[in-house]
């Protein structure tokens, strides 16, 4: 199961990026491409595995949109929710589950699984045992820098609700990864983590979205990689 973070998408987050040009097409060379490389390549010998990716409105801003009230005021916990609630009606939990976040996508996988744990239906309890891995892309488990701007860069950008709860060191979000722990330690769940080494050109600044240290959980095996 495949979560993106802000900015993301299905077919965006989870595509493989041309030489040429995020937009450009398939590359000339011959290699081969997808445009959704979960969809095209993990299958590829394994017939028995199911693959879902989960797609929702996120953004840095509340600039811009024709819908703020349905889609800015959606919190963390909100979006756990109904998220939680899709996937086991659509049968997750039955088998074992391997869960994939990008980003933002890494805190609501977390959410979910802890609401999954402490409900007291069948199917909520069964995703939770089932969930056998999770893998974390540049996850904020201690927040993350785009919220740390100062008063004048914050007014003029607006922040989404979303941006606001990913404030560096933020009290829920520590108490989110201590929580996950936890679950890790009792359904004994790997996780493996990966965290950016190089900054991001935004808005004419450089910035490391995801420090190395709020990327790594505490738990399970960390990886930095050479990228943004």
């Amino acid at each position: 199961v495949f979560v993106h973070g802000l900015w993301g998408g299905v077919f965006f987050t989870w595509r493989q990026r041309e030489q040429a040009g995020f937009d450009s097409g398939p590359m000339s060379d011959g290699e081969e491409f997808s445009f959704c490389w979960p969809r095209d390549w993990l299958i590829e010998g394994e017939g028995n595995v199911r693959l879902l990716g989960c797609d929702f409105d996120s953004y840095l801003s509340q600039w811009g949109n024709n819908c703020p009230t349905q889609n800015f005021k959606r919190s963390l916990d909100e979006r756990s929710e109904d998220m939680l609630e899709g996937l086991v009606r659509a049968g997750v939990g039955t088998r074992p589950v391997i869960f994939v976040g990008h980003s933002m996508g890494g805190l609501i996988i977390k959410k979910m699984l802890l609401l999954a744990q402490s409900s007291a239906s069948q199917p909520f309890q069964s995703l939770a045992e089932n969930t056998k891995g999770v893998v974390f892309y540049s996850t904020p488990h201690e927040g993350s820098e785009i919220a740390k701007m100062n008063t004048v860069m914050k007014f003029i950008l607006f922040p989404s609700v979303e941006v606001q709860e990913l404030e560096m060191n933020n009290p829920a979000l520590v108490s989110l990864n201590e929580c996950f722990k936890q679950f890790v330690d009792k359904f004994r769940t790997r996780v493996i983590s990966f965290g950016e080494t190089l900054p991001t050109r935004h808005l004419g600044m450089d910035i490391k979205f995801v420090p190395e240290w709020s990327a790594d959980p505490g738990v399970g095996e960390f990886h930095t990689v050479p990228y943004n």
